[in-house]
Order: structure tokens, then C-alpha cells, then sequence
């Protein structure tokens, strides 16, 4: 497959899109939900990054109690929750909101996983 891609002059990546900058599709086809359901105002588009930027806050706070105590996690969860810059990727609505949220999550997986040796926590985590 990859012989096949590079000997033939159409550079196209399936599940990129050419017309947003060559990007990954999943925040695309977010966004297309959100709009679907929530119409094409201010809310639909910002949802999907105020509910990745909640989930954020959640998942600290999950592996900050893992590593740590429960206080220490409510604290860490706090100054996530009210940082300048956590704030303000979830109101512009880029996809640069997934990215903690998929590091903390895979990082809390790993740590479950070394703690219990869950084979479906290891899948998840990649």
C-alpha cells in the first residue's frame, strides 16, 4: 500500500482533508455533529471544545489521584480548570483542546494497567 501511494502522483492521504491544511478528520467530523445538532451559532461550535476542556479537568484530576492524593488532585484540577491558557483553547474552539485531554487520558490508562495488569485498560491506551 505505502509502494502504491508513493509511486503514483496523487499525494492524497485517505482520512486527511486537502481543504482544511491536510489535517486529521476527527475534530472535522466533531465539528460536523456539533452543527448538525446544535445548529451553526457560537454554541455548536463551541462545544466540542468546552467538552474536551471539561474532560480535561476530569482526567487530571483522575491521574493526579492515582499518582498522588485525592487533595493534591482537586488542587491540580483547580489550576487546570482556571489556567489562562486551558481557558482559552477550550473558547477559540481549535483542535489543540484534544491533545491534553488525549495525553492524560492515555497516561492514566498506563498507569492503571502497570497498577492491575487490565488487559482492556492496556487496549485503550494504546
Amino acid at each position: 500500500m505505502a509502494a502504491t501511494f508513493f509511486n503514483s502522483g496523487d499525494r492524497q492521504v485517505p482520512g486527511l482533508y486537502p481543504e482544511n491544511m491536510g489535517r486529521e478528520g476527527f475534530f472535522i467530523n466533531l465539528q460536523a455533529i456539533a452543527s448538525y445538532f446544535l445548529g451553526t451559532r457560537a454554541v455548536g461550535a463551541a462545544s466540542r471544545s468546552a467538552l474536551f476542556g471539561v474532560l480535561t479537568v476530569r482526567t487530571i484530576y483522575l491521574l493526579v489521584s492515582a499518582l498522588l492524593t485525592v487533595r493534591i488532585a482537586l488542587f491540580a484540577s483547580f489550576f487546570v480548570a482556571t489556567s489562562y491558557w486551558h481557558l482559552m483553547l477550550s473558547r477559540m474552539g481549535t483542535r489543540a483542546i484534544t491533545a491534553p485531554f488525549f495525553l492524560t487520558l492515555a497516561l492514566y490508562l498506563l498507569l492503571s494497567v502497570s497498577s492491575a495488569c487490565a488487559g482492556a485498560s492496556l487496549s485503550w491506551s494504546g
